[in-house]
């Protein structure tokens, strides 16, 4: 039995991961960002006159003003699995579990949210997360959070006719069955084994909405209008599909000191110049899609900090296996090893990112750096692989590339590399949305982009291939083309993913990774590090490594003083 109490935190092992902060026309703003990173300074300090005029530049005005790169695909947190879904959701929502910082031991850990303790158990045969409940929150409505309340949730999530995204495709596919109650404090998850990252999966994941509110509003409108669904420090009130998302401070929260702001607005803006340009104004307090050539154009700009940290975010291209050639694994490994992917990071993010071939990031504890080099650059053992495979002539091949800045560059790079292969690469231009909507239904041939990862490797190493996974068309059509590889794959996964202790994971993973390099069912390119910009008015700013979903490090920012 492995227990979890109160006082006991489950760390995020994110070796290495050393930020970089640059705070430009601002004395002394770096000191107050960096060190003071988690404390309770601050969380109580009002958000009134007394911060300061109200002119439009943070300090003391009521509102912060944030951004999403592409338009939200649902308020539903059950459907959320996009990036910029997830960028906003903990303002609105709890899960049981968060993540939070620990400023001096400089890491992030897993800490209670909805929960205050939670333990694992093994009875009759079966595992079993129990969490305990913390009394006297509430839901945006009024309504009491409790045990049932949120088993109801969880069981509406996990059942197969709702077609809830996260919670058939991953929770589901990870192996949670239900969820019961012992009393209205003990909420249990049963689940067929044992499976490692779920703490992970619930704090990213998890936001639990209100069952009742969905019920009185109805499924569709829950996803497309505001509601007090939730029972975050801030309710939804507004959201203008493709320009806005408005939502205003809950007084009744449970977290002491928060909210810290009156209203939050969301604005949807997909070009970064103008989201550079309202950071310089202070029309945007913080923009966590910021691209690595605005990072650098930003570090001279009075006012504005800004942050890189390593991360676990992938470059990658889902490949459909069913069009010819990309069921031969010789082609797949062909197409991989033409790519540098050293200048493909230094040429796209401003060499802001490490070079790796497969789903493990370089430095961290699933990195196996041998079976890394059997497909990193090397143009020559690419063509090589082309002519054994019959296509010594080349072939023709699509793409599609979202319509934001980095990934049109990635993809005119790797069309560049490719055609020194022989390799005649169209460009499919797509709308970020619509690019991963195309992939999920199978409308594609390949892409280019980012997965932003934990730093685990059951998310993107299992989501991206288990034919239940989240995003199992990354690698579409591998188990159909052949079963023996993806089967024998999905085997060692499934050994790693079904024990506890970090070093026994790794050596079960290994061979699943070999099988990997051997067969690259979709070409992994790099990481790339997490980059964010925002005005140093700001305070409580920690930069979590996916500063995309940035959970509890969004809901405890504050002005600064």
């Amino acid at each position: 039995m492995v227990q979890q109490t109160t006082d006991r935190r489950s760390l995020l092992k994110y070796g290495g991961l050393v930020g970089s902060v640059m705070v430009a026309g601002c004395s002394g703003g770096g000191d107050d960002n960096g060190d003071d990173n988690g404390n309770d300074d601050g969380n109580g300090n009002g958000n009134g006159d007394d911060n300061g005029n109200n002119d439009g530049n943070g300090g003391g005005q009521e509102t912060f003003y944030y951004t999403s790169e592409a338009t939200l695909e649902t308020l539903d947190p059950r459907d959320i699995t996009q990036t910029t879904g997830h960028a906003w959701k903990f303002l609105s929502y709890n899960s049981l579990l968060k993540v939070a910082w620990d400023s001096e031991e400089e890491q992030e850990y897993i800490t209670g949210d909805l929960a205050e303790d939670w333990e694992w158990l093994e009875q009759d045969g079966e595992t079993i997360v129990q969490f305990q409940i913390r009394d006297g929150i509430e839901f945006q409505n009024g309504d009491a959070v409790d045990a049932q309340l949120l088993a109801d949730e969880v069981n509406y999530w996990l059942d197969p006719e709702t077609e809830s995204a996260q919670g058939q495709q991953t929770f589901v596919a990870g192996g949670l069955e239900r969820a019961s109650v012992d009393n209205d404090s003990t909420l249990n998850f049963h689940l067929e084994d044992i499976w490692a990252p779920l703490e992970q999966y619930v704090a990213y994941y998890m936001p639990l909405a209100n069952p009742n509110v969905r019920e009185e509003v109805g499924p569709d409108s829950f996803g497309t209008e505001g509601h007090p669904g939730g029972s975050g420090p801030y309710e939804i009130v507004e959201w203008s599909e493709g320009d806005q998302l408005v939502l205003e401070r809950y007084d009744n929260y449970h977290e002491e000191g928060l909210p810290n702001f009156e209203r939050v607005e969301v604005d949807i803006l997909p070009e970064a110049s103008t989201r550079s340009a309202r950071l310089e104004t202070g029309e945007l307090h913080l923009d966590p899609f910021i691209n690595a050539a605005t990072l650098v154009n930003l570090e001279d700009t009075d006012g504005v900090v800004t942050d890189t940290r390593a991360s676990p975010m992938f470059l990658f291209s889902a490949l459909d296996h069913s069009v010819e050639p990309l069921g031969d694994n010789r082609v797949r490994r062909a197409l991989r090893k033409a790519v540098d992917a050293e200048a493909l990071i230094q040429t796209a993010y401003e060499g802001f990112g490490s070079p790796t071939s497969t789903v493990g990031r370089p430095g961290s504890w699933y990195y196996y750096e041998d079976i890394d080099q059997m497909n990193r650059y090397d143009p020559e053992g690419a063509q090589q692989l082309l002519e054994e495979a019959g296509y010594g002539d080349g072939f023709e091949l699509t793409m599609h590339a979202a319509t934001l800045q980095t990934y049109e560059t990635m993809a005119q790079v790797v069309q560049s590399m490719w055609g020194e292969i022989g390799v005649d690469l169209s460009l499919q231009s797509t709308e970020y949305s619509a690019m991963y909507g195309d992939i999920a239904e199978g409308n594609f041939t390949s892409n280019i982009g980012e997965y932003r990862n934990d730093d685990d490797p059951d998310n993107m190493a299992w989501q991206s291939i288990h034919e239940n996974g989240r995003w199992a068309n990354f690698s579409r059509g591998w188990e159909e083309q052949d079963p023996e590889s993806y089967n024998a794959y999905i085997e060692s996964m499934v050994e790693g993913r079904s024990v506890a202790d970090p070093q026994e994971r790794r050596e079960n993973y290994r061979e699943a990774y070999q099988i990997f390099a051997e067969e690259m069912p979709m070409l992994v390119y790099g990481v790339v590090d997490s980059m964010m910009a925002y005005r140093a008015e700001l305070g409580d700013v920690w930069h979590h490594p996916r500063a995309q979903n940035p959970g509890e490090a969004l809901r405890e920012l504050s002005w600064q003083g």
